[in-house]
């Protein structure tokens, strides 16, 4: 039997490289960190977190670099050509092998495999990043086809079919599922499991690794003057997405059991939920009367937007204009304008600012230039934003238009958060790329550019988080909430799947 190398992690720490004899399920360390993206000829191949692509042999020995600055990758399985990822300014760009360019797109590719005969692939293309829904997608040296239609489906985790002609992936509808493709766009259902269902990979012989488990979206809080942090979950696929200058109250979101997102205001005193309605909610007005929320068109959620009483009185939709997909909505301080983190059709993200109630979106910062916290200084003038934090340092921009000026201190890798209530120092997120399972908070005074570690926030039970993002703290930093992922799940083998 031959030995297959995964990639896991245990109780918190970093992903590592293991192998396990099928014959013998007990799995051996390979001493190498990252995420296995192939395996051919005697060697694997994985990505670190720091975006490096590297290739070692399983028999042991050193690791060679092979590309950095890389998104995602997979290898064919004769071991001659690597399809990867980059990030160039806004775009995602595919390439195969390295360095010719056969796709692009302003949204994103979450996830690449190579056909068996290492002519196509396979990926999940989503039309905004960050944003829930995509196609699956082939890619060959004549162009991209996407297989599916339904751009609010959200597949994901790919795999070919042993004889590739057909792509097998997962997909959560109302419950999980797995479903084929075939290269002329036909669907079919595969099987329908009782849990949660990745695939990994299929053999020549037909045999499918799977990962069964569970994911729980959760999110955690403080409030002014305690030092332990509540749960704030409300169904076990939450998300949080705001909390008010004083951190007495919060935004959340998560679904009443029908598939969509409902939209709820919390109390950190503990008081019941209120249920806002359906969407995403994602600001609460400076006077906490109104909440601005995202709700689902027929191309898919996060393409309209509305706002909702938190009290008496009546929704009303905001006019969307020229806008696509929106990533983050903030009130501005005067409450009388929203800051949008959003996409025109087939065009990269930018910031816009929209006048209340009925005035329509206007581009306040180049194409490809956004942040994912779009929050301004006290009075409403400036934002931090960038093309990519992770490859440059955000600027200030000016709302009222103008040139952009730098932020002194401020670093590759560091993510601007929230500006302090005097307007003098920038709460921050640093470290992302190296530890996404933690988010590591600093104080950056934006006169002197000294920056002054804060706080580093994450559950007490670090056992299956993959992911911490959405952090919002209040300007004060006496309160917060955030949301993490935490995933427990089996490997399993399965045959007979077609």
């Amino acid at each position: 039997m031959s030995s297959d190398p995964d990639s896991a992690r245990w109780n918190g720490g970093t992903s590592k490289l293991y192998s396990m004899r099928l014959d013998f399920a007990i799995e051996q360390a390979l001493g190498l960190e990252g995420v296995v993206v192939g395996v051919a000829a005697g060697e694997v191949a994985f990505l670190r977190d720091d975006g490096t692509l590297a290739r070692a042999p399983l028999s042991g020995g050193g690791a060679r670099d092979v590309a950095e600055g890389i998104v995602n990758a997979a290898w064919s399985r004769d071991g001659s050509r690597f399809a990867i990822v980059r990030r160039l300014g806004a775009k995602h760009v595919l390439e195969y092998p390295i360095g010719t360019v056969l796709h692009e797109t302003n949204g994103e590719f979450v996830a690449l495999r190579v056909s068996p005969d290492g002519t196509r692939i396979a990926t999940i293309e989503r039309p905004s990043a960050g944003v829930v829904g995509g196609w699956v997608t082939v890619v060959d040296a004549n162009g991209a086809r996407h297989l599916t239609e339904n751009p609010k489906l959200a597949p994901m985790s790919p795999v070919w079919s042993p004889d590739g002609r057909e792509v097998w992936f997962s997909v959560l509808d109302v419950d999980w599922s797995v479903r084929a493709v075939s290269l002329a766009g036909r669907e079919r259902l595969l099987t329908r499991p009782a849990a949660e269902i990745r695939l990994q990979d299929a053999s020549k012989d037909g045999r499918v690794l799977v990962g069964l488990g569970q994911s729980r979206r959760q999110v955690a809080g403080l409030t002014p003057g305690e030092s332990v942090e509540r749960d704030l979950t409300v169904r076990g696929f939450s998300q949080s997405w705001d909390i008010s200058d004083d951190g007495r109250r919060y935004l959340i979101e998560d679904d009443i059991g029908d598939g969509k997102s409902s939209g709820f205001l919390g109390s950190l005193d503990g008081s019941p939920l209120v249920r806002l309605g359906a969407g995403v909610p994602n600001s609460l007005s400076p006077d906490g009367r109104s909440v601005v929320v995202w709700k689902e068109s027929k191309e898919g959620i996060g393409t309209a937007m509305a706002i909702l009483p938190t009290g008496a009185g009546e929704p009303r939709d905001v006019p969307r204009g020229s806008i696509r997909s929106y990533l983050d909505v903030r009130f501005l301080p005067d409450g009388r304008r929203l800051l949008l983190s959003a996409s025109e059709q087939d065009r990269p993200r930018r910031l816009f600012v929209q006048d209340l109630p009925d005035g329509l979106p206007k581009a306040i910062t180049p194409e490809g230039v956004f942040t994912e916290y779009a929050f301004t200084t006290p009075d409403g003038a400036w934002v931090a934003a960038g093309s990519d934090y992770d490859a440059a340092p955000y600027l200030l921009y000016p709302l009222a238009g103008g040139e952009p000026r730098p932020i002194r201190g401020l670093e590759r890798g560091d993510q601007p958060i929230r500006f302090s209530p005097d307007g003098e120092h920038l709460i921050l997120r640093y470290g992302f790329a190296a530890d996404n399972t933690r988010a590591r908070m600093a104080l950056l005074d934006l006169e002197t550019g000294r920056k002054q570690p804060w706080k580093t926030l994450g559950p007490s039970d670090p056992a299956g988080v993959r992911f911490l993002d959405l952090v919002y703290p209040t300007p004060d930093g006496r309160a917060y909430v955030y949301q993490y992922l935490r995933t427990l799940s089996d490997l399993y083998l399965v045959e007979g799947l077609k």
